[in-house]
């Protein structure tokens, strides 16, 4: 019986990559799909650092919208689970980041020309 023990940990474990693999997905995914947006913005005089406010935002509002759909509205919220907030934002947070250094660094006009 004690070899068994440990499958609900492993279950855990690999629900909580998924999760993370998924959040970091949807981040880059939404980051790239709005590329030519934010390029408009930068070519209207968005900044380096408003273009990096804009993806923190964006990876925190995901975080937001993930963390919310994935609680039940009537059931107790355990504390552990209550910790998961602050690590699905860190997330969500540097895979934007990430997924907006190529463009923030990108000319304007090779964005926009692009597509």
């Amino acid at each position: 019986m004690h070899r068994v023990e440990g499958v609900p940990l492993l279950g855990i474990a690999l629900a909580i990559a998924l999760g993370i693999i998924s959040l970091a997905y949807v981040c880059v995914a939404g980051v790239h799909a709005h590329r030519r947006e934010l390029a408009i913005l930068r070519a209207l005089g968005l900044d380096m650092k408003g273009t990096r406010r804009v993806l923190v935002w964006h990876g925190v509002l995901i975080a937001t919208v993930t963390v919310v759909i994935g609680v039940k509205s009537d059931s107790v919220v355990p504390v552990a689970f209550l910790l998961t907030i602050p690590g699905a934002v860190v997330v969500a947070v540097s895979a934007s980041l990430l997924a907006g250094l190529r463009t923030r660094l990108s000319m304007v006009a090779d964005v926009l020309r692009s597509e």
